[in-house]
């Protein structure tokens, strides 16, 4: 019969007034013949902007009708696929009103995610709570726990899973364990639980997923208040086969170094050179630098310095005023001029938005920072001076003379009766700025930062006032900027 009617179809189909192919023919629906209709014929037949289908499960009871267990779950996972979840929780609650059938735990699960869904975590942890204990098992819990991480609640997940802790649901299952070493890590950043929990998950042999290796390995080196080099050295062991190769040498040292273990944290810095690639070359030279410049020696900071240039690698501001302090504490004015020749020629990055523009509230600043400047308690300061008159009679202009007067009285502590160099260490750089601006003096420079360096604390506030970037600025011959730090 069917090869009877193509010829024609086909015909109809050529007659047409448009593409028949963009056509679209409605869906059989279900005949509403009472013998061949079902429960879950009317719920796919009521449309999705119905307010509850209560009424319509109520009626489907009324006319005799009892749908069986596996019916109703068969439903309520439908409506899921559809995405008509509300519906598909008002199926389950129903069922469960009922009070007619049997439940199982994974009915209690699925109830429990709907309500996680719509209603949020906090209905979802009442309704745990409700739930007979007998059926509180390990799924019921980690669909909880789930929920959690999907919705990025930290407080509920902790709650959640110490009550697991408590029923002894954490034995030999690593699940919960990974979802809280997500939450720990992305949405917490608490390194210290995650370093808590990768010690136990060691101890019961629960393998960690979820979070790469390389970032749970660093949460070792990273953690304030855990510091095991034993349990870093087990992770490694296992583990350090997932990771990137430079990570298995660059966070032991890390954690090395904060346990005061300077000399083999250096040798696993130095190692770690060996072991990095393009992808990650940049940013890791930038880490080492550093630690170069605070722990290393005079032939590590030459070295990286070395490779970067022969990787056309540039330092940013920050770690390049780090290389500018270190060369000065340790009177290696050679590689500072080096460092500064590397900036005139363009090689450097200083990531400044504009040089043009470094004269415009210089003198301004200057000027309000040398006002605010007190007397100074120690007398570490007249050597300057010295060179400051000298360099007041070498000037030509008379307003200059005037404001370098003002510097050098300021280093004498002649304004106020306030000079305390550990608290005003800006104030202190406005001064030097002034001091060396135009003139490149790399040992006055040197020697301003020396002095600057046998107060407390220095290191922390030279990194939180730009002390070395400012120095730097004035030396390149422009001033310093101004403006926010």
């Amino acid at each position: 019969m069917n090869h009877l009617l193509r010829p024609h179809f086909g015909s109809f189909r050529s007659n047409l007034p448009c593409r028949w192919f963009l056509l679209r023919f409605p869906k059989t629906v279900p005949s509403p013949d009472p013998v061949h209709d079902s429960l879950k014929r009317r719920i796919e037949r009521a449309p999705d902007s119905m307010p509850s289908l209560t009424p319509l499960l109520h009626e489907w009871r009324q006319l005799g009708n009892k749908p069986g267990l596996s019916e109703l779950r068969s439903i309520i996972s439908s409506l899921q696929k559809f995405d008509r979840f509300s519906h598909a929780l008002q199926v389950s609650e129903w069922m469960s009103d009922q009070q007619a059938y049997t439940l199982s735990t994974v009915d209690f699960e699925t109830r429990l995610l709907l309500i996680a869904k719509l209603r949020g975590l906090e209905e979802a942890s009442n309704f745990l709570d409700t739930i007979p204990l007998k059926m509180r098992d390990f799924y019921v819990h980690n669909a909880l726990l789930s929920s959690c991480k999907t919705y990025g609640s930290l407080s509920i997940a902790e709650t959640t899973f110490q009550k697991m802790r408590d029923l002894g649901l954490l034995a030999s299952n690593s699940k919960p364990y990974n979802t809280m070493l997500s939450l720990y890590y992305y949405t917490a950043e608490d390194h210290n639980m995650v370093v808590k929990l990768l010690l136990e998950m060691d101890n019961r042999r629960l393998e960690p997923q979820g979070v790469p290796f390389g970032k749970l390995f660093s949460c070792f080196a990273i953690a304030s208040c855990v510091t095991d080099s034993v349990g870093m050295e087990n992770f490694l062991t296992k583990w350090g086969d997932r990771m990137e190769p430079w990570a298995t040498s660059f966070f032991p040292a890390c954690l090395y170094l904060q346990l005061g273990s300077v000399d083999k944290s250096l040798s696993l810095f130095r190692k770690t050179e060996e072991l990095l690639d393009d992808a990650c070359r940049k940013r890791m030279y930038g880490a080492l630098m550093r630690v170069y410049c605070q722990h290393g020696e005079r032939e590590d900071v030459y070295r990286l310095s070395n490779l970067a240039k022969r990787h056309g690698i540039s330092f940013d501001t920050t770690v390049t005023s780090e290389m500018i302090n270190f060369f000065a504490m340790n009177n290696d004015f050679d590689g500072a001029h080096e460092i500064m020749e590397d900036w005139d020629t363009g090689a450097g990055d200083l990531g400044l938005s504009d040089f043009g523009h470094r004269n415009r509230c210089i003198k301004e600043e200057a000027d309000k920072a040398i006002d605010m400047l007190g007397k100074k308690k120690e007398s570490k300061w007249e050597s300057l001076t010295v060179n400051l008159q000298q360099n007041l009679a070498d000037g030509d202009d008379y307003g200059e003379k005037v404001r370098r007067k003002r510097v050098t009285e300021a280093l004498e502590g002649r304004l106020h009766d306030r000079w305390n160099p550990k608290t005003t260490m800006t104030l202190s750089a406005y001064t030097c700025v002034q001091y060396v601006e135009d003139r490149r003096d790399m040992e006055s420079a040197a020697e301003i930062l020396k002095l600057l360096n046998k107060q407390g604390q220095v290191s922390r506030a030279m990194d939180k006032d730009r002390l070395c970037l400012k120095m730097v600025e004035a030396m390149r011959g422009g001033g310093y900027i101004g403006g926010q730090d």
